[in-house]
This record gives structure tokens, C-alpha cells and sequence, in this order.
């Protein structure tokens, strides 16, 4: 028995120690690249419908990241973020978005901060739109990495007030010689429930990986989007 349990007691050291390199691998390759892996914007925490020309919507949400890699799991990061899209057409909006990302072991003071900036295009029907956001992060003494995260948002109502989004996007980098020259795909599934009025819950689970390589992100979170202003003539 005491064979047994000393056994045991190793296959759990064993485990733990797996667990804090890959975490410390990981950490290292923030450090090491900088802006890189701050620019994968986790979760997307809105949907096709387009919010109508003089009208805006402001969404802040909490997203939760577990890191997976090679048959290991752990949470990895937190993340608090607030967007907002102005309705300039009845199919065009300009999408603002900044983001603060920290390590679960390290206050929201230790952690990066990120934006990006783009348009959002919509279909008639409400069903398919196209977001276009640039980002880079504000890390101070580091110069500005740009990337491109392109993205399709595909929503299925399911009653008057609910309705499901799929959103595949790319992370794409903008400068040569980067650690992400690979590409980063994300998919992301949210739900939004409408609730007195003019308000939206918006829980969403998502999965950000490099086709063919291991390793992956999942995101897990909530968002509540509150919609105002009048509708232009």
C-alpha cells in the first residue's frame, strides 16, 4: 500500500510540474513576444444585426481562458473589455473595443492593455456581417505592432428575443517576422437573450488555435450590451 501511495504521490508531482512548465513556457512566450499574444481578442460578445444608423451599442463583458496543450488544461488569464459600435448606416457601424488582460495569478494592474478599430458591415436580413477591426496593445516602451482580425458573424434568431452567432475570425499579422505569422484561427459561439428593452446578455464559449499545431485557447464568458440613442431619418 505504501508502494502504491508513493507512487501515486509522484504521478501527481508529476502532473503539477507539467502543469507549471507549460504555464511558464507559455508566460515566456508572452514575454517574448511582446504585443503578439495579447492581440488574440477572445470572444466576440455581439451578432449579425446591425444596430441602425444614429442608434449605439455598448457592450462590457468578462472572459475567462483556459490554456490546453498537450493533454493538460489550466486557466490561464482573465479578461475584462468594453466595445461600442455607432450606428452610421443601417448596415455600416464603426466598432471601438478596448480590452485588459492579466494573468490569473497577477492583479489587472500587471496585464496588458489592447484596442482595435473597425468597420462592421451588414446584410439586409440581419443574418451575416463582416467585421474588420485593426488592434494593437498599449504596452509602454514597446513600439505599435498592428494585426488584422477579420471576421464573419453568422446568426440564427431563435425566438423574438434570443438568437445564436457563430463567429470564425483570423488573427493576422501585419508586421514581417512575427510570432504569428501562422495565423491563429478563433470560433466562437454566443448567445444573445434580450431583456427589458434595450439590454442583451450575451454569453458566449469560444476556441482560438493554429491549424496543424498543438496547443489551444478556450474562452469562456459573458457580456451585457445596452442599446440607446434615436434612430436618424
Amino acid at each position: 500500500m505504501c508502494g502504491v501511495s508513493t507512487i501515486n504521490s509522484d504521478e501527481n508531482k508529476m502532473k503539477t510540474i507539467k502543469k507549471l512548465l507549460v504555464l511558464g513556457m507559455f508566460s515566456l512566450m508572452v514575454l517574448q513576444t511582446n504585443q503578439s499574444v495579447a492581440q488574440i481578442i477572445f470572444g466576440e460578445y455581439q451578432s449579425a444585426k446591425m444596430v441602425g444608423k444614429g442608434k449605439i451599442e455598448a457592450t462590457a463583458h468578462y472572459t475567462g481562458v483556459n490554456l490546453s496543450y498537450d493533454g493538460e488544461s489550466l486557466f490561464a488569464f482573465n479578461n475584462l473589455g468594453l466595445q461600442t459600435g455607432f450606428g452610421f448606416g443601417e448596415r455600416f457601424e464603426l466598432r471601438v473595443r478596448y480590452d485588459r488582460l492579466w494573468f490569473k495569478d497577477y492583479g489587472i494592474g500587471d496585464g496588458i492593455s489592447f484596442i482595435s478599430i473597425g468597420p462592421k458591415i451588414g446584410t439586409k436580413n440581419n443574418k451575416i456581417a463582416f467585421h474588420l477591426p485593426f488592434s494593437t496593445a498599449l504596452e509602454e516602451g514597446a513600439g505599435a505592432t498592428w494585426f488584422f482580425n477579420p471576421a464573419v458573424l453568422f446568426t440564427v434568431p431563435l425566438t423574438t428575443n434570443t438568437h445564436l452567432t457563430f463567429t470564425p475570425k483570423y488573427l493576422i499579422s501585419l508586421q514581417e517576422g512575427d510570432a504569428f505569422e501562422e495565423n491563429p484561427l478563433g470560433l466562437n459561439l454566443g448567445a444573445g437573450i434580450g431583456f427589458m428593452r434595450n439590454w442583451v446578455a450575451r454569453p458566449e464559449i469560444g476556441l482560438t488555435f493554429v491549424p496543424g499545431e498543438k496547443g489551444s485557447f478556450f474562452n469562456f464568458g459573458l457580456g451585457a450590451s445596452w442599446i440607446f440613442g434615436k434612430p436618424a431619418n
